[in-house]
């Protein structure tokens, strides 16, 4: 996907993976979220094995001692009326209704983007909080 590599920063010829999980609460679907990491950092041999990715960023840093839980990142969230027909089906939401839309990217050490994330919250779980540090 070309349009997920720019992205990422990388060439349309690049490889990278993508992830794509659904999270719960109390078994009701709340995010879709998509991940799309560098290839570097993901083991061919792993690929295949869907617990390994329960956490990608504790299996990052299990394998090679990147916390990317503080690394730098960006995160960007709007509203999006409606949610696309994908999403709006994986998350129970009726035709029509909003869902918290939100782009994250994360940062190696140098700059490069690790990964890329997705995600489309249901409207009714979404809220947001901003304290002074």
């Amino acid at each position: 996907d070309s349009r997920i590599a720019r992205e990422l920063n990388l060439q349309p010829s690049e490889p990278f993976y993508f992830i794509k999980r659904l999270r719960l609460v109390d078994d009701k679907p709340i995010i879709v979220q998509k991940s799309y990491v560098i290839s570097e950092f993901i083991r061919e041999e792993d690929v295949a094995d869907k617990e390994a990715f329960v956490s990608v960023y504790r299996k990052i840093r299990a394998e090679y001692g990147i916390d990317l839980y503080q690394a730098d990142s960006k995160e960007i969230t709007e509203i999006v009326f409606p949610t696309p027909r994908e999403e709006q089906e994986l998350l129970g939401l009726k035709e029509g209704e909003p869902s918290a839309f939100t782009k994250r990217y994360t940062y190696l050490f140098d700059g490069r983007i690790i990964e890329y994330i997705e995600a489309y919250k249901r409207w009714d779980y979404f809220s947001i909080e901003i304290e002074p540090v």
